[in-house]
């Protein structure tokens, strides 16, 4: 057999290995990075996942973490929560991690699952308003007391030790918690944006740490309009990350997302995540895994 024909006949059991994949109930996405990489910080989705290159070759399948999911009736609203744990049997940190605007906890579930892996307690949930911000920033202060407070899991939370960490809009609904009394030990933001200046008027009750780190201004950010709640904090750390694009923050993101803001990269996804990695890990004293 020739080679244009062995290469023809290749393909064909590649398509075909990809249908019976999903068939089967695997979850095939194309990545542009190491697989091992991704089976260790892959996003969730409660199966198995057979991970394919550019070309569509099936390169391995990893078992994900499955978070525990469950359904809180809070002042501020009802939503579903995931929750990913580490493998510990200390009481460990709570980081509450919220999605943005018209997305979902699904958009944040690789930022669960990386976080449990470090070893936090990730709590990631649906945020109940759609563009009622204030409310949102009530629901993650509210999900913070329940969580630290509940007996089912006062055996595995540290209530001492709770950062929150939102993108986009639940950057804001975050910032806006974080205003509350008592505050969390760090807020970070991914690429955050306000809306109407109410981080901005908020920032001067904010006293925990306040880490930042953006993207190049376009209009899925406001156009950077995160630089008011800059201004008006009392302190922050602030990290530009160079070129990248709003969705960038975003873990997992989609093509639908990338086609309104710009192509991901993973150079820039691993920049977010290292430095929000560290910032969590120097405020809540985990040591790095």
């Amino acid at each position: 057999m020739g080679a244009p024909a062995l290469n023809a006949l290749m393909s064909w059991l590649i398509q075909l290995s990809l249908v019976a994949t999903k068939e089967l109930g695997f979850k095939v996405v194309a990545i542009y990075g190491d697989p091992h990489n991704y089976c260790k910080h892959g996003f969730r989705n409660g199966k198995d996942l057979a991970i394919s290159d550019v070309n569509g070759d099936i390169l391995m399948d990893c078992l994900l973490m499955v978070p525990q999911t469950v359904r809180v009736r809070l002042a501020a609203g009802a939503a579903d929560v995931d929750l990913f744990w580490p493998e510990t049997a200390e009481p460990a940190p709570l980081v509450i991690v919220a999605h943005g605007f018209a997305r979902r906890r699904h958009n944040m579930a690789g930022w669960g699952q990386h976080l449990a892996r470090e070893g936090f307690v990730a709590a990631v949930p649906d945020l109940p308003a759609w563009s009622d911000h204030a409310r949102n920033g009530r629901f993650v202060a509210d999900l913070r007391a329940y969580l630290c407070a509940g007996e089912s899991w006062s055996p595995r939370i540290d209530p001492a030790r709770v950062g929150l960490l939102g993108f986009s809009a639940g950057g804001l609904a975050t910032f806006l918690a974080s205003a509350d009394n008592p505050a969390p030990a760090v807020w970070v933001g991914l690429d955050p944006v306000d809306h109407r200046g109410m981080g901005a008027q908020a920032a001067p009750l904010v006293q925990c740490r306040a880490v930042v780190l953006t993207a190049e201004p376009s209009a899925c950010n406001g156009y950077g309009n995160a630089r008011d709640i800059l201004a008006a904090l009392p302190r922050v750390e602030h990290f530009s990350v160079a070129g990248a694009v709003h969705v960038d923050a975003e873990w997992p993101t989609d093509w639908k997302a990338e086609v309104v803001c710009g192509r991901s990269t993973d150079d820039r996804r691993s920049e977010f995540r290292r430095r929000a990695t560290a910032a969590l890990r120097e405020a809540l004293a985990v040591a790095p895994v």
